[in-house]
């Protein structure tokens, strides 16, 4: 599929949800937070759909020159909320909206914050599933959002989860290379981190098989490995975990591998190669 080159960060999209579904299920759902101070107010933007869009573009270019910085990304969301008000079917919108706020979603530092980013993250994708429903970045992003909602509201796993895996099959029908081969990656770490049981209908084997296939197809970036090796973990295939799990630790930064999101994934890889009895700082070549 077509996408925006040099707007739409390719990188992250899978989230594990064992935590949130094994977890409780019950609860309010958490109370959305303001935007930061600072964040660029609606009223001060144009109201010109080409004119936001290149704000927001040029706030995602100072963010990401930032290794991500979050008041360029938030101040780029307020922009392309505007834009989806002013224009509900422009596909740069709903891509671009869908993308920033999945950034910020996964680089929440709380819980309802994250639920934010995921809800207004969410309006894009429903938008863009039901103008555009052979692109693959719509039903893709969605099943990221939804996780993230899920992570964030534990209530929601029931229906959740089974929506994030029928969005994931519709991407990977769509385009399994898009994003790094994120459809394989969320599906496979999906199906690889809930239970058996219905409504989450896990599956260790086909799920760790969607992950080699992601690795194979994108090897060089680090979040198929990560996800590989939590699979391969929860077999006790502990020699083949540690070996993707070093290729995380090992991984050099780039665009799609922000200090931010490298930084989480190693010391999470950290922890589980201590928990393998393996050295938590393996030599890298």
């Amino acid at each position: 599929m077509a996408t925006i080159d040099n707007t739409v960060s390719r990188r992250l999209g899978a989230v594990l949800l064992a935590a949130a579904v094994l977890g409780s299920i019950t609860g309010c759902p958490p109370k959305i937070p303001p935007f930061g101070p600072g964040t660029v107010k609606p009223g001060n933007l144009p109201r010109n759909v080409p004119k936001l869009l290149r704000f927001a573009k040029k706030r995602i270019a100072l963010g990401r020159a930032k290794g991500f910085h979050r008041l360029y990304h938030t101040d780029a969301l307020v922009a392309l909320e505007k834009a989806r008000s002013l224009d509900p079917k422009n596909p740069e919108v709903l891509l671009l909206g869908a993308e920033v706020s999945r950034r910020l979603g996964e680089r929440a530092r709380t819980g309802p914050e994250q639920f934010k980013y995921a809800e207004l993250g969410l309006r894009f994708t429903r938008a863009g599933r039901k103008a555009f429903p052979k692109v693959a970045a719509y039903p893709y992003y969605h099943a990221a959002l939804m996780g993230l909602r899920v992570d964030a509201y534990r209530a929601s796993a029931f229906s959740g989860v089974p929506e994030i895996r029928a969005a994931c099959q519709r991407a990977l029908l769509l385009d399994r290379r898009f994003d790094h081969a994120g459809p394989l990656r969320v599906l496979g770490s999906l199906l690889a981190s809930v239970p058996a049981a219905a409504p989450f209908n896990g599956d260790i084997e086909k799920g760790t098989a969607l992950l080699e296939q992601a690795v194979s197809l994108a090897p060089h970036f680090p979040l198929n490995h990560y996800f590989l090796a939590q699979a391969y973990a929860k077999d006790e295939e502990n020699a083949k975990a540690a070996r993707h799990y070093r290729r995380v630790i090992c991984a050099p930064g780039s665009a799609d591998w922000d200090p931010v999101i490298a930084a989480k994934y190693r010391a999470l890889t950290q922890k589980a190669l201590r928990a393998l009895k393996r050295s938590a700082s393996p030599k890298c070549k």
